[in-house]
């Protein structure tokens, strides 16, 4: 078949873009002929690291170096004590003492900390005792005019007085809870409302890491801001970072004091989760509580 000479001779005859649409070129409809600019693709949305929900419940128990008791529990047994040479000294009678597992238990704080994006929380609890009889007989013995009351003391009897303190970050303010009077003391300046780095990645990724109750922690070779260097592992649920409650240490044993007063205080975590919702009540100042932001 011979080539139509006429039609090439006109399509050579045309302008460019004339020639594209004539002759075929472009690739087809009239909408790709159009000169459409590519839409621009917007810069990637910065996403804060702290975005998101953490809770830690821990217990810290507190012992003398070397002994099987704390400070606390030493301060109720002297207590204790008394009463029991109260009734050596007035009745020959046998020394008493609460159970010991109420006694042990003085020597143990548990810790909850709640995170949520730009809102933190945290709780300490605990309990002293009141020995309750002894109280009776010491009252008795006074009006008695230091004669011995009929009744001896029951060392035994007891009352859990409870210890709570708490701290809460909301609303560009730090509050310290006081639970025994019902106030909350703000503060818009506390450093911990800003984001100070204590470690970089490169150092973080430098750091030996180990796996409590299946959440991994890094362990600083070196101290860092209120952290004690090789006695802490540091959850990596969010930075290596100093902001509100944060970070959150899942193991380790710190030292306080020297000598015989030197203290071992053991962390051991009981629940830990992430990205669930947590208690609103936590994040919130207490009903009822008088506020006091300077």
């Amino acid at each position: 078949m011979k080539p139509n000479t006429r039609a090439l001779g006109a399509c050579l005859a045309l302008p460019l873009s004339a020639l594209l649409l004539a002759c075929g070129g472009g690739g087809g409809g009239a909408d790709n002929g159009s000169a459409n600019p590519a839409t621009p693709v917007p810069p990637p949305v910065a996403v804060d690291p702290f975005q998101g929900t953490a809770y830690l419940k821990v217990s810290e128990t507190s012992r003398f170096k070397g002994k099987t008791y704390g400070m606390e529990r030493s301060i109720h047994q002297q207590l204790v004590d008394q009463c029991n040479a109260l009734r050596r000294a007035y009745y020959d009678l046998p020394a008493q003492q609460p159970d010991e597992a109420v006694m042990a238990g003085l020597d143990t704080q548990i810790t909850e900390r709640f995170f949520d994006t730009d809102k933190a929380a945290t709780y300490t609890s605990g309990y002293a005792l009141t020995l309750s009889d002894l109280e009776r007989w010491s009252a008795e013995a006074k009006l008695l005019n230091g004669v011995a009351p009929a009744v001896p003391p029951d060392c035994s009897a007891h009352s859990k007085v409870a210890i709570e303190t708490g701290w809460l970050w909301r609303d560009g303010v730090r509050y310290e809870l006081r639970f025994k009077d019902s106030k909350a003391l703000g503060n818009r300046s506390s450093s911990t409302l800003s984001k100070t780095t204590l470690a970089s990645d490169e150092q973080v990724r430098a750091m030996p890491s180990d796996t409590v109750m299946g959440e991994r922690c890094h362990k600083p070779q070196i101290p860092l801001e209120g952290i004690v260097a090789g006695e802490s592992c540091l959850w990596d649920r969010y930075p290596m970072v100093a902001y509100l409650n944060w970070p959150w240490n899942l193991s380790g044993k710190t030292t306080l004091g020297s000598g015989e007063q030197t203290l071992e205080r053991q962390l051991q975590v009981l629940a830990i989760e992430q990205g669930k919702p947590l208690n609103a009540a936590k994040l919130a100042l207490p009903p009822g509580f008088s506020v006091t932001t300077p």
